[in-house]
């Protein structure tokens, strides 16, 4: 499995109130991956449930077994997928969401696929291959367009057009100032790679 959820034992419904704050780890993780500037690419190698799917829809890139199972199974036990629902309706429609939240219904790879939840889904023997082929394509591009280019990405989701527009040209106008930016446009002119910096 990539992850199978949260762990349930150990008194997870006993004393609810005492353990609030831990429950709160997971959202600083959603938080820190939307705020860290190097991509995050998951491998899903299996079953993404719960907690393990809001995890593997929050991370940038995300590839998949085809035959992984995706979804949110926590009715069936009684709770709601509560933290993992802000990094869900953000993602995909939410008639759909509400769906898999109220029946626990679990999508295929290729229906996450086709939900926009998973970037790529690939046959359980391609998947370690695929995973290197992404990340190498990610290591051959500018560092410092990647991190400001991801924060631009999640910085415009909630804004009005206006205000996006706004930030994205001010972040246009950071990109042409790094020295990854200035590099890239002149190895493109004297045709030949570029030496990124990461600045």
């Amino acid at each position: 499995a990539f992850s199978a959820g949260g762990d349930l034992s150990g008194g997870f419904v006993d004393d609810p109130l005492p353990r609030h704050a831990e429950r709160g780890a997971l959202a600083e993780l959603f938080r820190t991956m939307r705020a860290v500037p190097k991509p995050i690419v998951a491998r899903v190698n299996g079953a993404a449930l719960g907690g393990g799917f809001g995890l593997a829809v929050a991370a940038d890139i995300t590839i998949a077994r085809e035959d992984a199972r995706m979804g949110t199974p926590e009715i069936d036990l009684g709770l709601w997928p509560m933290m993992i629902s802000a990094v869900l309706v953000r993602a995909m429609p939410q008639k759909t969401l509400l769906d898999m939240m109220m029946t626990g219904r679990i999508i295929t790879a290729a229906e996450a696929v086709d939900l926009g939840l998973v970037t790529r889904a690939v046959a359980a023997d391609e998947l370690d291959e695929e995973v290197e082929t992404v990340t190498e394509s990610l290591l051959a591009k500018s560092p410092a367009a990647l991190a400001l280019g991801k924060s631009a990405f999640s910085a415009m989701h909630d804004l009005d057009l206006d205000t996006a527009l706004d930030l994205l040209q001010a972040g246009l106008t950071a990109t042409a100032m790094t020295e990854d930016g200035q590099e890239g446009v002149t190895a493109f002119l004297d045709k030949r790679a570029p030496d990124w910096k990461g600045r």
